[in-house]
């Protein structure tokens, strides 16, 4: 049997992760040298070319980790344009599109972990953002519970400065937060603000009035 899809997020990535194991199959864009490219050329030596093509792996081994971007998948070629019998490893992200194959019918929990990730991605996401003088923390409410994204400081180590302290040197952290804050949500994902109450509101304020059109609420 065999199962083609998207991943469109990191829970996505979770669910594959647990999907994917020893003995299954899975395909999709990947990179290999090409060793009949190098060589000398000129008197100095070529290395091969890196050569963009579908993998398809025996599955050997999974690794991911909560924190991580990539699901990586090792295992052995069995469809390639060369190198099959090798050892690869798949760096696997949201956007890939790949096929995962079962000799044998999928297991009943593995129909109920793809109908859940589903059932996910319809759901509405939640941004939650930690609001502090000089610190700023993105998290992701999901199903799978809260994941932290991004975090924003002005903290660091040594001796502390009055500019640090500022107002102007506050308001320009305050807008690279909402700058940055805006590229990385979709418009309508609806953001909850948590935190001291003056900097929460000062930051909820200026979300406001930069045009924000989402859900905001403190």
């Amino acid at each position: 049997m065999l199962w083609r899809l998207r991943i469109n997020t990191d829970d996505d990535l979770w669910s594959l992760a647990r999907l994917a194991r020893k003995g299954m199959s899975l395909a999709m864009l990947g990179e290999r040298r090409d060793q009949t490219t190098g060589g000398e050329e000129g008197g100095r030596a070529k290395s091969a070319e890196r050569k963009r093509m579908w993998i398809k792996l025996r599955i050997e081994t999974t690794e991911y980790q909560s924190f991580s971007e990539f699901l990586r998948v090792h295992g052995i070629i069995e469809e390639a344009k060369f190198d099959i019998g090798s050892h690869h490893t798949h760096n696997i992200t949201t956007g890939d599109e790949i096929e995962l194959t079962c000799l044998t019918p999928f297991l009943e929990t593995d129909n109920q972990l793809l109908k859940q990730a589903i059932e996910a991605a319809k759901q509405v996401q939640i941004a939650l953002i930690v609001v502090e003088n000089d610190e700023v923390i993105l998290f992701h409410i999901t199903p799978r519970g809260l994941r932290e994204s991004t975090t924003w400081t002005m903290r660091g180590g040594g001796k502390r400065v009055d500019i640090r302290e500022s107002t102007g040197v506050a308001k320009g952290f305050r807008e690279k937060v909402i700058s940055e804050l805006t590229a990385s949500l979709d418009d309508e994902t609806p953001l909850i603000l948590c935190g001291p109450g003056h900097a929460r509101e000062i930051l909820l304020n200026e979300l406001k009035a930069s045009g924000q059109t989402r859900f905001m609420s403190s």
